[in-house]
C-alpha cells in the first residue's frame, strides 16, 4: 500500500493565514485627522484615490469669496495643498505594506515530462512551501505596523507644519501690503516736498543743494516702493503656492491691517517640556527606533534559519506511481547573518542618537521660541505705546509751529515723514510679534517652527529693554 502526500488541501487554506487587513487608508486617515484636530481645532479631508475635485473647488471658492483671514488661508491650504496630499498618499502605501507583510508566500509548483524510446510518458510533479517565510510572518507584521504608525505621525507633522507655514506666509503678506500703503503715504509727502521745494527754487528761496536734497530722497523713496511692490508680489505667490492655488483662483482680497497686540499673552510657562512632550517628530524618531527593533529580531531570525522549503512530489514512470515529501533548506556555511546584524544594531544606534540631538534642538529652540516672542511682543507695545505717540506729538508741533511760521514747509514734511515711518516699524514690529507667536504654538502643538528669515528682527530696541 502507497501512501500519498499532498500539500494542496494545506495551500487552499494559506489564505485564512493573511488575516482581514483592508488595503483601505481610512482608518489611518482618521487617525491622523483626530490627532490635527486635537493639536488645532482643524478638520482635514481627504478624497483618497477619488480627486473630490468639485467639493473641494466649491470650498475654497466660499472661502476666497470673502477677503481672507489668517484661518481661511489655512482652510484652504489643508483643501488644496497638493503636497500635503502627497504626504497622505503615505497611508496608503504602509498600509499595503502591512497587508503585504501578512500575506503567505506563494507556493511553488514544479513538474517535468519526458518521453522514453518506447513510447511511454514519465510525469514529474511537485510542490513546496517557503515554511521558514511563513513563520516570520508575525515578525514582518509587527515592523509594517510599526511603520504603519510612524506613517501616520509623519503625515499628522506634515499638516502642522502647512498650517504653520499657511498663517506665517499669510501674516507676511498682510505686512507687505500694510507696508505698500505706508510708503506711498510717505512718498506722496515727498512729493509734494519736492513740488514745493520746486517752486522755491525757481524763486530763488532756496539753493540747489536743497532742492536736490529733497529730489534724492524722493528718487530714495520711489526705488523703495518698487521693491516693496515686488516684495508684496513674492510674499503673495509664496502664499498661494501653500494654499495650492493655480491661475482661476489668484484674485482674493485680504485686509491690509495687521491685528493688535492681544492684551493677554498665550501660555509660555513650562515650555521646553510641553514641546517636547508634544513633539511629532521625537515621535517619529522613538517609533523609528521601535522599527528597527523589530527589523532586527527579523534578521536575528533570517541568521538562525535560512531559506527552506517543504512540499511533496508525483512522479508516473512507465505505468508506476511514487509521492513523498521534499525539502530544501539553504546551508550558513559562509553567512550566517553577522553582518547584517552589525548593519541593524549600527542603525539602531544611528536612530537613537539622531532621537536625542532632536530632543536637544526641541528643547533649545523652545527656550528661543519663548524669548522671541516676548521680545517680539514688549517691542510691539514699545512702538505702541511710545514710538507712535511720540511721531504724532512732534508732528502736532510741528505743524502748530508751521502755522505760526516759525518751521518752514520742508521742516513741516519732515516731521511728517518721520510719522509715516514711525508707523511702519509699528507694522513691522506687529508682523514679527505674530510670526513669532505663530512659531511659538507650531511648537507647542507639535513640529519644530519653520527656520525662515522674518519681516524684522523681533528683538526689542535698546530702550524697550530699558523701559520694561
Amino acid at each position: 500500500m502507497r501512501t500519498y502526500f499532498s500539500i494542496w488541501p494545506f495551500c487552499a487554506c494559506l489564505p485564512l493565514l493573511a488575516g482581514c487587513a483592508s488595503l483601505s487608508p481610512e482608518g489611518s486617515f482618521s487617525d491622523v485627522a483626530a490627532s490635527v484636530e486635537e493639536r488645532t481645532g482643524r478638520q482635514i479631508y481627504w478624497a483618497g484615490q477619488d480627486d473630490g475635485s468639485a467639493d473641494v473647488a466649491a470650498a475654497t471658492a466660499d472661502i476666497l469669496s470673502r477677503p481672507l483671514t489668517p484661518s481661511g488661508a489655512v482652510n484652504v491650504a489643508l483643501l488644496n495643498n497638493r503636497s500635503l496630499r502627497a504626504e497622505y498618499a503615505k497611508l496608503g502605501i504602509a498600509q499595503a505594506d502591512l497587508v503585504q507583510a501578512a500575506l503567505p508566500p506563494n507556493p511553488v509548483a514544479a513538474g517535468t515530462i519526458t518521453f522514453a524510446d518506447s513510447g511511454a510518458t514519465n510525469l514529474v510533479f511537485g510542490g513546496a512551501l517557503q515554511v521558514i517565510e511563513m513563520l516570520r510572518i508575525p515578525l514582518k507584521k509587527r515592523v509594517a505596523e510599526s511603520q504603519l504608525e510612524q506613517a501616520k505621525i509623519e503625515v499628522a507633522s506634515s499638516v502642522l507644519r502647512v498650517v504653520a507655514a499657511a498663517q506665517i506666509a499669510f501674516i507676511k503678506y498682510q505686512a507687505a501690503e500694510h507696508s505698500l500703503a505706508h510708503l506711498n503715504g510717505t512718498l506722496k509727502t515727498t512729493r509734494a516736498a519736492v513740488t514745493a521745494a520746486a517752486g522755491l527754487r525757481e524763486a530763488g528761496n532756496i539753493t540747489a543743494l536743497d532742492f536736490e536734497t529733497q529730489n534724492a530722497e524722493l528718487i530714495s523713496q520711489e526705488l523703495g516702493l518698487t521693491r516693496a511692490k515686488t516684495q508684496a508680489v513674492i510674499t503673495r505667490e509664496a502664499l498661494n503656492v501653500l494654499m495650492g492655488l493655480g491661475r482661476n483662483h489668484t484674485r482674493w482680497l485680504v485686509q491690509r491691517r495687521l491685528p493688535d497686540v492681544p492684551k493677554r499673552e498665550i501660555g509660555i510657562n513650562n515650555a521646553e517640556a510641553r514641546a517636547i512632550r508634544a513633539n511629532l517628530e521625537l515621535a517619529s524618531a522613538r517609533q523609528t527606533l521601535f522599527t528597527l527593533a523589530q527589523k532586527y529580531r527579523l534578521t536575528k531570525t533570517q541568521a538562525l534559519a535560512p531559506e527552506s522549503s517543504v512540499g511533496g512530489e508525483w512522479e508516473q514512470d512507465s505505468g508506476d506511481e511514487e509521492a513523498g515529501p521534499i525539502f530544501e533548506a539553504t546551508l550558513p556555511l559562509f553567512d550566517w547573518g553577522q553582518a547584517r546584524k552589525a548593519k541593524a544594531k549600527m542603525e539602531i544606534a544611528r536612530a537613537r542618537d539622531i532621537e536625542r540631538a532632536l530632543a536637544v534642538k526641541v528643547a533649545a529652540r523652545a527656550r528661543s521660541a519663548t524669548q522671541t516672542l516676548r521680545a517680539a511682543r514688549k517691542s510691539a507695545l514699545y512702538h505702541r505705546s511710545m514710538a507712535l505717540p511720540q511721531a504724532e506729538r512732534l508732528m502736532r508741533e510741528s505743524q502748530r509751529q508751521y502755522n505760526a511760521m516759525q518751521l518752514n514747509v520742508f521742516q513741516l514734511i519732515r516731521a511728517k515723514q518721520s510719522q509715516l515711518q514711525a508707523t511702519q516699524r509699528h507694522t513691522e514690529a506687529l508682523a514679527a510679534y505674530w510670526i513669532a507667536r505663530a512659531s511659538f504654538l507650531q511648537l507647542m502643538k507639535g513640529t519644530l517652527p519653520i527656520e525662515s528669515e522674518t519681516l524684522t528682527s523681533s528683538a526689542p530696541d535698546g530702550a524697550v529693554a530699558e523701559a520694561n
